[in-house]
């Protein structure tokens, strides 16, 4: 069984391989290397992104930073003062939207996922763009994201939308804040977390607190400027790797 396979050196010095004169193969092995060097790097320079936000993230919501000419102190409303639950049904016609952890609110033709919806989708929820969705299974984990887009979710998902005076994108970061997450879950019904849910009248009961919208919008235009260069950032290491894939396929092949 595989547990219990080895390649002693007996068995490893009875391979054949080719090999290019010794020149070309220190110019492979170089190019290569570099190539590594490189995705180390941007590597790093993610990670420094990363911690930018995370750091950006906890002072500007704890209000230890805070821009320049604002001082008023933030306000404590429930969800339910600030949202209201979007629940239309019926319009099969839009398109068929996937709500994914990393990518946010996209096509489901364009999610990796396997299309395992309903060919009846007459009870699929109509989200539209500055809708924030949720799984109402998973919300206790964070699993929310911002539409910029209009079409159709799963009945596994609430729908809110935000009102006059607040940020659908600020609040779809306050909403993923440790906290938050963990109020999500408290309020969730259910005796253990796989049945667990957290339906809209479990959302509003919870408190959050808010500035005025001028410093909403000020804090989610920073922070969704960092994710748009993470966005940037993480596509050149795909790049790279894909890079490198060809070239290790192509030179050895």
């Amino acid at each position: 069984v595989e547990d219990t396979l080895n390649c002693k050196y007996k068995d490893f010095s009875q391979i054949t391989i080719a090999l290019p004169s010794l020149l070309e193969q220190r110019k492979i092995a170089a190019l290569l290397s570099a190539i590594d060097e490189r995705i180390e790097t941007q590597s790093a320079v993610i990670k420094d992104q990363e911690a930018l936000k995370a750091a950006l993230l906890r002072r500007l919501f704890d209000r230890t930073l805070r821009f320049p000419g604002f001082t008023d102190e933030w306000k404590e409303v429930r969800l339910g003062e600030v949202t209201c639950e979007r629940n239309e049904t019926n319009a099969p016609t839009l398109p068929l939207l996937s709500i994914t952890v990393d990518k946010g609110i996209i096509p489901q033709t364009d999610s990796e996922k396997k299309d395992v919806s309903n060919a009846d989708k007459s009870k699929y929820k109509r989200i539209c763009s500055g809708d924030i969705g949720y799984n109402t299974m998973r919300m206790w984990q964070g699993r929310s994201a911002l539409s910029f887009v209009e079409g159709i979710v799963s009945p596994a998902y609430t729908i809110v939308t935000p009102q006059k005076g607040v940020s659908p994108l600020f609040l779809s970061y306050l909403i993923k804040r440790p906290r938050l997450i963990y109020e999500f879950w408290t309020h969730s019904q259910g005796l253990v977390e796989d049945t667990l849910n957290c339906k809209y009248k479990d959302f509003s009961q919870i408190t959050i607190a808010i500035p005025s919208l001028p410093e909403q919008r000020k804090i989610a235009a920073l922070l969704s400027a960092i994710d748009e260069r993470l966005a940037v950032e993480r596509e050149y290491a795909e790049q790279l790797k894909l890079q490198k894939a060809y070239l290790l396929r192509e030179m050895f092949i």
